[in-house]
């Protein structure tokens, strides 16, 4: 069991909040480091052409963000792209275990469906949380993210800004208990076939070593099986997959 939880542990690379602003870094900024500061703080130039499902939610998402105190003063500063990104990622990255039960549900269904707009290559990778390459890592997300239906995606934006939001005014973490994981674990691997469990076990137990095929299959088998869980044990692993 604590080889599984180390494996979930391996999943919190799903955080797709924090890819999500580093994509914003990467396809916005772009070279000139001293453009940062000014992007960030006011109407910065939308890296989606209107076209895109994206553009529209980004634009609402980015208005609001821009537009609380709290926000501007942690900008406040910045000068490089380097540490707008850093800033950017831990915003959302941190923010979201700060969500409630029912937003870290809803946010892994939304990363079940885009998991399943992957191959299964780029789904694997994402499972992992290879990340030696962010912006290609934040592009697959993206170009995933896009094949979402509108009202899912405003949603992902929405879930995105409460995030920035509790890490902005220092909302509470709520506790998670480790045993209280375990059994939710437990729960979970006695709902699938035999075959299906141990291979799901083998497989967040040495994820950087599993195949392509296990890993990809192991995520969305993972998401899938925990979203179907009872209420309790369901929020338990809907917050474990957040924890770094």
């Amino acid at each position: 069991m604590k080889k599984i939880l180390v494996g979930l542990a391996v999943l919190g690379g799903l955080g797709l909040g924090a890819f999500f602003l580093a994509a914003v870094v990467f396809r916005v900024w772009g070279d000139p480091v001293e453009r940062i500061a000014a992007v960030f703080r006011a109407g910065p130039e939308n890296p989606y052409p209107p076209s895109s499902r994206l553009h529209d939610p980004f634009q609402a998402y980015l208005q609001r963000l821009q537009a609380l105190p709290e926000y501007q003063d942690y900008v406040r500063g910045l000068h490089s792209k380097q540490e707008g990104f850093s800033a950017g990622f831990q915003l959302t990255g941190n923010g979201i275990k700060r969500l409630d039960d029912h937003a870290l549900e809803r946010r892994a269904s939304i990363l079940v469906a885009v998991l399943d707009r992957m191959g299964e290559a780029d789904c694997a990778r994402t499972v992992r949380g290879d990340a030696a390459d962010l912006r290609q890592a934040s592009d697959r997300v993206m170009a995933a993210m896009e094949q979402l239906e509108p009202a899912t995606i405003t949603e992902w934006f929405d879930l995105s800004y409460q995030a920035a939001v509790a890490q902005l005014r220092g909302v509470p973490e709520p506790p998670l208990p480790q045993p209280a994981v375990a059994e939710a674990m437990r729960a979970l691997l006695a709902t699938l076939p035999e075959p299906d469990a141990r291979r799901l076990s083998g497989s967040l137990g040495h994820m950087a070593g599993t195949s392509d095929a296990d890993a990809c299959w192991a995520g969305r088998t993972l998401y899938r099986a925990a979203l179907a869980l009872p209420g309790a044990e369901r929020a338990v692993l809907a917050r474990a997959f957040v924890q770094s």
